[in-house]
């Protein structure tokens, strides 16, 4: 038994055990210039292909989706006229529509459209329902303020 053995023992081995010899791996031959070779196909069950696969050319079929356009259009009326009556439809529309751009894997587009409807729809409740507390002291306050006679 060595000495490194009995002091430096590798993890998971008993101290003064003799090591073993491991079975040297054989080399792999020397890489010939030019193409890799193909890897090895399986099908679903596991069976090797040994036919070539036909190319498959995917087209751009990325459209901007319709739910986040309609946020974004329904949530800036909802800035200038709707307030909250158009407000939370568009927040409603934006989150159908990430949902469905989610769903898509990248097919659909539109996610910047659906959070500018969500935003601005947002907004425009929060104003809206201010105006309405606004317009609402306003006259409280009108009627409550006694007139000279």
């Amino acid at each position: 038994m060595s000495k490194l053995a009995r002091t430096y023992p590798h993890p998971g081995r008993a101290v003064g055990v003799p090591q073993q010899r491991q079975p040297q791996a054989a080399t792999a031959p020397p890489r010939q210039r030019g193409s890799a070779p193909e890897p090895q196909r399986f099908d679903v069950f596991g069976n090797p292909i040994t036919t070539t696969l036909p190319v498959i050319v995917l087209q751009n079929t990325s459209y901007t989706s319709g739910l986040a356009i309609a946020s974004m259009v329904v949530g800036v009326l909802s800035l200038v006229v709707g307030g909250p009556i158009l407000g939370l439809p568009a927040m409603l529309l934006s989150i159908g529509a990430d949902r469905e751009i989610a769903r898509s894997h990248g097919k659909i587009g539109g996610s910047a459209s659906a959070r500018i409807g969500f935003w601005t729809g947002l907004v425009g409740s929060l104003f809206g329902v201010f105006v309405f507390f606004l317009v609402l002291t306003l006259v409280g306050v009108a009627v409550s303020v006694p007139t000279l006679e």
